[in-house]
Parts: structure tokens; C-alpha cells; sequence
């Protein structure tokens, strides 16, 4: 838990100190008289600022809190409550924090309103604003009081006896968990005070610097307050940068002075280095310790410094001998033992030491010799070929071990590599050129009189040539150049071991091709799958075989076939191509246009002034959007014994060439407006000529969604149906083949087909009726 201190506070104080977790406590009486006056407003029906303070001297990273304490001061019904806002700026006008407050009208009691913050590095004063948010007159009557900022501080704890013996020592323990409010290492700083008055810095005095504080040799004058400070490093002197402990009382008195004794001795105070040395205590129990005592082992190489060298053990009786310490030591050794009551807690409580014992150590006699040898050495019965180290044990006169150290050298057959001598193309050695790597072998012998053979590398690095052909499209980048034309480059390099390295690069750049073709056709040009019926200009892009632009223009020039019709006319009788006709006839002539296109020519020949009827007739039958057909049955009503029947379609005023069935289809679902013209032969070669009526189709889009849909996966059809269409809808799934896969009949749609259909393409059909059919592509993946 925090502790928090008032930092600033503005007149109006309450004079209250608690800690960060209190702040907040609502609800409190202000009922006493002792806290000075409360701030009563009436606010404007201006939002404005009303009040301003300036706080410095703070420490930068210091979490702090902004409190202040407000009621409303209107107690009518339906008047305005009142709306403020808390802030916290830099001098520079950089906004920290601010807070929304509503004072309740009507409510009746004091409420607290904090607002947190931490004060960014580098900075130490901030500014405290209240502003008036309420534009109303109507109320927003109010009082405020206790305005403070609090210091938030990690707590610091003082550990010690409260009451100790004049002439005696004790400690006074600091302890201090940094939760990051501070940056280390710490400063500390500990404060007496006789009377333990907060209110003046006067009557504190700085008597310590570290964690912890020891006051030895005591006296009744060193009764009194002793607190404990703690910041961060150069925060110590700033009282908004520091945390402080609470007061810690301390009573020094007189006490008996019978005091515990003890008195140490070993069975030998001479050991071997390395051996075990034995250590009794007697001791002497008095009145100064209430029992039972606990007692432990101290060392020291100098008798001054003491480390541990046994936990607390009882002890117990008002006189006990053979407390034993058996602990094995290599050095010259200081023993004491520590003795206190078993209900002590703290280091500064009451203690006593024994006398001090020394222990000396015998050192261990040491000998070394060496031997040494080309190859191998043999020492004793053993022969060593790697060198190495003998130890042999002996006893001294005294009873101490003796130790003698051989080392055993041996000295391997040596091989000694020097350093290459590197070349490129070849390398002079001794007088000598070599042309490629080799390793020169040299025998010696070393002072020892043992083989040594040098050996020395020759590297030879020969010099590189490399060709690379590259062929770019348009231009390639080399080595940060351009090339837009074909060109061979040559680059002279080093290698990594210095030698030359040239690199040949044929460049060949292939530039776009431009071309241009016309097709012509008659009535419609299919490029590329696609069927135009007008002149068009098409670009198309194509790659070459080595892969780059080639860039096509494609003139389209459709002709379209022309029909014209022509009556012939004469009273009796009419010669026309070397042939008389004394009877109505009509003819159709084939031409070729200068294009090659067909050009038909109907002429009516008509004998007397009479022409047969040839009213529009309703003849085309539309079947699914895909394929219109003649009504024979009704076109054969027309005239009387009828053998022959002839037929021509048109598409949008469009003669369609080599149409002259009694159907046309064009393999898809059909858009467009069509027409028809059929000349029927009598039994008696007498020729009719009728026009149909015009029948316009307009593609109807079925939806399939989605499309493409994964295998096995279910897809939604949908299709804007015209009134009572949705009875008796028929829907039919082929595959790429023509199959059948599956047929459902519905009258909900959308509808969802759970078909499972394998990776494909399909072609899903809508039956609406009996003379309409949808159909759409679905791909499966």
C-alpha cells in the first residue's frame, strides 16, 4: 500500500494525512472547526475558468493525486446541478489530466473527487485549474474545500527494539520495496528528534546515510523519535522526492549488570592444512537473558570481519559445556560464538559474544620437478606420451601431508605451418615460380634435439573470365546502366583473393513488334471466340517466342448482306430472265455484292391489277430464348393446298444469311428482335408471300451465387419472375457433356442446391411454363 503525502495545499485544508488507498472516502462530516474555511460559488452562465494554482518543486516520475471535496449548495427541485472539470497542465499549457465533476443538487453531503497523474521527466511544476462547465443560472450554486495534491510514496519500515539497555548497541533495520517510483541505487537518510514534532524541520537532526543505523555504547539521552527517509538518487534533500517512514520510538534505560559469559577452546589449536578442526564453548548463562538461549558460530581471517559457520542451535541449561563446532579450515581462523535470547527477532537485539580462538593451519610441503623428452618420457615404471602432471603424497615429521609434483613434458614430433604465400596465376618462392597450389615440406631439428618439419602453402588463384548472354525485352539494367540497344559489355573485377576478373555480357534487346491485319466477312468476323457484328478496331497484345510484346492491330470489316424486294408488273402476261409468266409469281434471286456477300432480290411478278394479300402474320414461336420457330400449321391456313413452303429470317432488320429453315437457333440463349418472311407454292404454281410479325427477346439473367463454388458446396440460384411465373418451375443441372446430373421442381426461390457437385463446368436450366427456359454457366472447383 502507498503512502501518501500533502504536497500542496490551497488555504482551504483539512489538514488530514492518510494513505493512497483512504483517498476517497465519501460521505465524511465536515464538523469540526479546526479545518479553516470552505470556497462558496455561484457560478456564471459563462464557462470559465475560476480557479488557478501553480505547484513547483516536485520530483519528476512522482505519482500524485489531485483531491478536492464539493457539495451543491441548491436544495430546489428541477434546478441545474453543477458541472466542473478538474485539470492538470504543464506551464506550457500541455494537458496531463482532467476529470468531469457533477455536484448533485440536492443531494446534501460533502463528496471527495481525485484525479491521478505522474509528473513527466524533466519537468517539476505543474498547474491545478477548475473550470466552470455549466452555462446555466438556474442552480449550479456550490462549495468546495480541501483543495490538495497528495504525493503518492511506497511505504519504508523501520525494524528494531523499542526499548534497549544504556551502555548496550541496537540497529535500527530500514526496510524499503521499490515498486518503481524511484530510479536507483537509493538514498537514504535517518532523522532524531527528541520530541517527535512533525510541524518544524527544526527539531530533527540527520545522524545516518545507510539502510541501516547502529548506535553503539548507548545513553539515556538517546531517547526519543528516530524516521527513516528514502529517494532516489540526488532526491534526498527534496521533500516531494522522497519517502518517509512513520515515527519509531525508542527508550533507552539502565538494566542489571550480570551479563552471560562464554569461553571457547579446541582440542588441538594447531591443524593441517585442509584438516578438521574441533571447537568446544563453555558457557555461563546469567540474568541479562531470559532462557532459553540460542547460540551460533562465527569465523573471521582477521577478527574483524565475522561470517556464519552454523545455524542458531538451543541452549538451554543455566550451564552448558561441549557446544562443538567440527568444520574443516585451510587458513589461519578467528572462532566466536554468538549468544541470545530465543524470542529476539531483530539484529539490534540484546547479545553476547564468547572470547575469540585462534587456529592455526600447518601448510602442506610442496615440492615440483620436471622432466621432459621428444616424444615421450618415461618416469618410474610408466611411460607418458602427452605431458602432464604426477602428484605423490608423502608424510611429514609434524603429521602433515607432503606432496611432491613432477610435471612431465613431452615434446610431440613438431609441425610448424607458416604462412601461405598466395599469388594469382602463380607465386615466386626460393627462386622458383609455381603455377598452381602446393604445400613445400622442410625438415629441422629444435634446441631439444627433437624433429620439427615446417611446411610452407603455396596458393595459386588463377585469374577468371566468364560470358553471360542475356536477352531482355525493351531495355535490361546492368550494374545501374541503361541498355536499350544490344551491346556486349566488358567488366573488369577482382576476385576475392585480388586476382583479375573479366565478365563478357552479350545484352540483346528485342523491341516490340507492330502489326497490322483486316478481316473482312459478311455479316459477321469471329476473332478470337468472339463474334462482331460491326466494324471494329481491335488491339491485341501477344508475346513473341522469346517472350515480349507483340502488338497486333486488327481491323474488322463486317459487310452486311442486303435484301431488297422488286414487283414486276403485266396485264396478261409478264417475260422476265427469257421466261414468260402469265400467273403471280414471286422469286428469289441470289446475287454476290463487290464483297462477296449475298444479295438477295424477292420480285413479286403480278399479272392484272389485283395483288394477293400479305398482311404481318403472327407466325414466330419462341422456345426458351434459344431457338424461334415458323408456326407451319398456321402459315399452311394461309392459302389453299399448299406443297412448298420457303423461309428467311431477319435479326433487328437484318437479313441473316443461309437462315432459310423454318427454325433459327444460335446455340445460346437469344437477344435481339426477329422477323420473318415465307413464300408459300400452291398445288397449281401459284406463289404467296407473307410477312410475320416482329417478336423481340430480352435475355432474362439468372443468378448463381456463389460462382465459382467450391466441390461439394451448396449454391443459391435466383431469377426475377414475372406474376404467377413461380408455379410448376422446373430446374435442370447438366454437365460439359450434356448429362443430366440433376432436376428439382420448386415454387420458393431463392433456392438452395445442395447438389454436391464434383469440380466442373455445368449449365443450369429454369423451365418456366412451357416455352421459356434461363440457362447459366456454373463453374465447380
Amino acid at each position: 500500500m502507498q503512502k501518501s503525502t500533502v504536497v500542496a495545499r490551497f488555504k482551504l485544508h483539512r489538514g488530514l494525512t492518510v494513505t493512497c488507498s483512504e483517498i476517497g472516502n465519501k460521505n465524511i462530516p465536515l464538523s469540526d472547526t479546526l479545518r479553516g474555511y470552505f470556497l462558496a460559488v455561484d457560478g456564471t452562465a459563462q464557462p470559465a475558468q475560476f480557479y488557478k494554482c501553480v505547484i513547483d518543486n516536485l520530483c519528476a516520475g512522482a505519482n500524485l493525486t489531485f483531491s478536492i471535496w464539493g457539495i451543491s449548495m441548491t436544495k430546489v427541485s428541477g434546478y441545474y446541478d453543477a458541472d466542473l472539470k478538474m485539470l492538470i497542465e504543464l506551464p506550457d499549457g500541455t494537458l496531463l489530466a482532467e476529470k468531469q465533476v457533477t455536484l448533485k443538487n440536492m443531494q446534501g453531503y460533502w463528496e471527495q473527487f481525485l484525479l491521478n497523474f505522474t509528473l513527466p521527466a524533466g519537468q517539476d511544476k505543474v498547474v491545478f485549474k477548475i473550470i466552470n462547465n455549466s452555462g446555466q443560472t438556474k442552480g449550479n450554486d456550490f462549495a468546495l474545500d480541501d483543495i490538495e495534491v497528495r504525493l503518492c510514496m511506497p511505504p519504508v519500515t523501520i525494524m528494531a527494539k523499542d526499548t534497549v539497555c544504556i551502555g548496550s548497541s541496537t540497529t535500527f533495520e530500514g526496510v524499503f520495496t521499490n515498486d518503481g517510483t524511484f530510479n536507483e541505487p537509493f538514498e537514504y537518510r535517518w532523522l532524531y528528534s527528541p520530541t517527535g514534532n512533525l510541524t518544524s524541520q527544526e527539531d530533527w537532526v540527520i545522524i545516518g546515510s545507510s539502510q541501516n543505523l547502529t548506535l553503539s555504547n548507548l545513553t539515556s539521552s538517546q531517547t526519543g523519535f528516530y524516521r527513516l527517509a528514502v529517494a532516489g538518487a540526488g532526491g534526498i534533500d527534496n521533500e516531494n522526492c522522497r519517502a518517509m517512514s512513520d515515527l519509531f520510538p525508542l527508550t533507552v534505560k539502565e538494566c542489571d549488570v550480570t551479563t552471560t559469559t562464554a569461553h571457547l577452546s579446541a582440542l588441538t589449536e594447531m591443524v593441517c592444512q585442509g584438516s578438521m578442526a574441533h571447537i568446544f564453548a563453555d558457557i555461563q548463562a546469567a540474568t541479562d537473558m531470559q532462557p532459553p538461549l540460542v547460540c551460533q558460530w562465527q569465523t573471521s581471517s582477521d577478527a574483524v570481519t565475522w561470517s556464519v559457520a552454523s545455524d542458531w542451535q538451543i541452549c538451554t541449561a543455566d550451564k552448558i559445556e561441549d557446544v562443538q563446532l567440527d568444520i574443516f579450515i585451510t587458513e589461519l581462523t578467528y572462532f566466536r560464538l554468538v549468544i541470545k535470547e530465543q524470542t529476539a527477532v531483530y539484529p539490534s537485539d540484546y547479545h553476547v559474544f564468547s572470547d575469540t580462538l585462534m587456529i592455526v593451519v600447518m601448510p602442506s610441503y610442496i615440492k615440483t620437478n620436471s622432466i621432459s623428452g621428444c616424444n615421450f618420457v618415461q618416469f618410474g615404471d610408466s611411460i607418458y606420451h602427452e605431458s602432464t602432471v604426477v602428484t605423490d603424497s608423502l608424510v611429514t615429521v609434524s603429521g602433515c601431508d607432503s606432496v611432491i609434483v613432477t610435471e612431465i613434458t613431452v615434446m610431440p614430433y613438431k609441425i610448424t605451418w607458416k604462412e601461405p604465400l598466395i599469388g594469382c596465376d602463380s607465386v615466386e618462392f626460393d627462386g622458383k615460380l609455381y603455377f598452381e597450389t602446393i604445400n613445400l615440406f622442410d625438415t629441422l631439428q629444435t634446441v631439444l634435439g627433437c624433429d620439427s618439419v615446417v611446411i610452407q602453402p603455396i596458393v595459386v588463384h588463377s585469374s577468371v573470365f566468364k560470358e553471360y548472354w542475356i536477352s531482355a525485352c525493351g531495355s535490361f539494367v546492368w550494374k545501374g546502366n541503361v541498355y536499350n540497344e544490344s551491346v556486349d559489355v566488358i567488366d573488369s573485377l577482382k576476385t576475392r583473393f585480388g586476382c583479375d576478373s573479366v565478365v563478357m555480357c552479350h545484352i540483346t534487346i528485342r523491341h516490340p513488334e507492330f502489326r497490322e491485319i483486316t478481316i473482312e466477312g459478311c455479316d459477321t468476323v469471329m476473332y478470337k471466340d468472339k463474334i462482331y457484328h460491326q466494324n471494329t478496331l481491335v488491339i491485341d497484345t501477344l508475346k513473341t517466342s522469346f517472350g515480349c510484346d507483340s502488338i497486333l492491330t486488327v481491323h474488322i470489316v463486317v459487310h452486311q448482306s442486303s435484301y431488297t424486294e422488286v414487283t414486276l408488273r403485266g396485264e396478261t402476261s409478264l417475260t422476265y430472265n427469257d421466261i414468260v409468266y402469265t400467273a403471280n409469281t414471286d422469286l428469289n434471286e441470289y446475287l454476290k455484292s463487290v464483297n462477296g456477300c449475298d444479295s438477295t432480290v424477292l420480285v413479286h411478278i403480278r399479272i392484272g391489277n389485283i395483288d394477293l394479300p400479305s398482311d404481318s402474320v403472327d407466325l414466330i414461336v419462341n422456345k426458351y430464348n434459344w431457338i424461334v420457330l415458323c408456326n407451319n400449321v398456321k402459315a399452311k391456313k394461309l392459302v389453299q393446298n399448299p406443297r412448298r413452303i420457303y423461309y428467311q429470317w431477319y435479326k433487328d432488320g437484318v437479313l441473316l444469311r443461309n437462315a432459310i429453315d423454318d427454325y433459327y437457333t444460335e446455340d445460346r440463349e437469344m437477344e435481339g428482335c426477329f422477323f420473318l418472311k415465307i413464300q408459300i407454292v400452291t398445288d397449281d404454281a401459284k406463289m404467296y408471300h407473307f410477312n410475320s410479325k416482329t417478336l423481340c427477346i430480352k435475355k432474362q439473367e439468372m443468378s448463381l451465387t456463389p460462382n465459382p463454388v467450391a466441390a461439394g458446396a451448396p449454391f443459391v440460384v435466383d431469377y426475377s419472375f414475372a406474376e404467377g411465373e413461380k408455379e410448376n418451375v422446373k430446374l435442370e443441372i447438366y454437365n460439359s457433356v450434356g448429362i443430366k446430373v440433376l432436376s428439382l421442381i420448386s415454387s420458393t426461390y431463392p433456392l438452395s442446391v445442395y447438389g454436391g457437385l464434383p469440380s466442373g463446368i455445368y449449365y443450369v436450366k429454369l423451365l418456366v411454363g412451357e416455352d421459356k427456359a434461363i440457362i447459366n454457366k456454373l463453374i465447380v472447383r
